[in-house]
């Protein structure tokens, strides 16, 4: 019996069991808090990266080859420090008709290997953000996202983006690159 209260009564190393109780919820709460937030920053330079290819591209007067790899460059350089293996992207300028407005699809670059896979055509997406006679360019970005810490959270994250911008200088832009 006075060894039962003896247990009961000695403190000595509580501190140590109760830190090694919490201490496994602790580093998951602290991984998932890493990874919500590289996540969310990940996102945020996806969305810039959309927008800066949009914007970039609005501002020529024609495109060619040279060009796009340029803009390429540039959207791995807003990216940084996440590594651009996992970007592709899909660059499209879609023309009004200068009669009825409708849509169609003037020239297209893929980038990256870009599917397209359960994202919306770039006519779909250019639906009313343009006049007759216009156009509007149309990027459709996607990146897969590898957390730090893989092994205790999904393998891959796809972060999806699709950025419009009419073009500043001409109504409609041409493409002299190979593969338009």
């Amino acid at each position: 019996m006075t060894a039962l209260r003896d247990f009961t009564a000695c403190r000595s190393g509580m501190a140590a069991l109760e830190f090694a109780i919490i201490l496994p919820m602790m580093l998951i709460l602290f991984c998932g808090a890493v990874e919500i937030t590289n996540l969310y920053t990940a996102d945020r330079k996806v969305v810039q990266a959309a927008q800066s290819c949009a914007d970039l591209i609005a501002q020529e007067k024609s495109i060619n080859s040279t060009k796009l790899a340029d803009i390429a460059r540039a959207v791995e350089l807003v990216l940084e420090p996440y590594p651009s293996t996992g970007l592709a992207f899909r660059i499209s300028s879609v023309e009004f008709d200068p009669l009825t407005g409708a849509p169609r699809l003037g020239w297209q670059q893929i980038i990256g290997g870009f599917s397209g896979a359960g994202r919306p055509a770039p006519t779909q997406s250019a639906a009313n953000l343009g006049l007759p006679g216009e156009s509007v360019i149309i990027v459709d970005l996607s990146y897969n996202y590898t957390p730090l810490f893989s092994s205790i959270l999904p393998d891959r994250f796809a972060i999806n983006e699709l950025a419009a911008a009419r073009p500043r200088r001409v109504r409609v832009i041409p493409c002299n690159a190979t593969g338009c």
